[in-house]
């Protein structure tokens, strides 16, 4: 399945992910993730690429291009009453162009009646800011995570 997300000067396209997509996402994921992982637990280079096959193979996952480059993911898993959304990732340099709010209002569609929950680390200040800005409310906060909903 593929969703075509339309701008004037531009295309984003969502589209679920295969495993042809796998090696693009793991780069986009060490390079996003991989100074925060390393401040706070050190990273595990082994552990962390068993983790992200795992969670490529279990969780919905939805890479987003733009022009036909991969510029972001998106990963959650599907409950009752809401979906928790544990990866979404938008290259830097594609950041701040409104692209992360596209992608939230695809899932927003996708998920109609369900609340969508997150987890967004404490020392990323400009995620945190971008979720309260798009609606998300702050349910709690524990020594690693901001925990929101919206």
């Amino acid at each position: 399945m593929q969703a075509q997300i339309k701008r004037s000067d531009t295309e984003l396209h969502i589209e679920a992910a295969s495993e042809s997509h796998s090696m693009a996402l793991w780069l986009l994921f060490k390079e996003a993730m991989q100074p925060y992982v390393d401040a706070i637990w050190g990273w595990d280079e082994l552990f962390q690429r068993h983790k992200f096959k795992h969670d490529l193979s279990k969780l919905e996952t939805w890479v987003i291009t733009h022009n036909e480059r991969v510029i972001g993911y998106v990963q959650y898993s599907i409950h009752t009453h809401d979906i928790f959304v544990s990866m979404f990732i938008i290259h830097p340099s594609y950041q701040s162009k409104g692209y992360g709010l596209r992608i939230i209002r695809f899932l927003r569609a996708q998920n109609r009646r369900k609340l969508i929950k997150l987890e967004c680390l404490r020392m990323n200040p400009a995620a945190y800011s971008f979720y309260k800005k798009n609606g998300f409310s702050l349910t709690h906060t524990c020594d690693v995570f901001h925990h929101l909903v919206g």
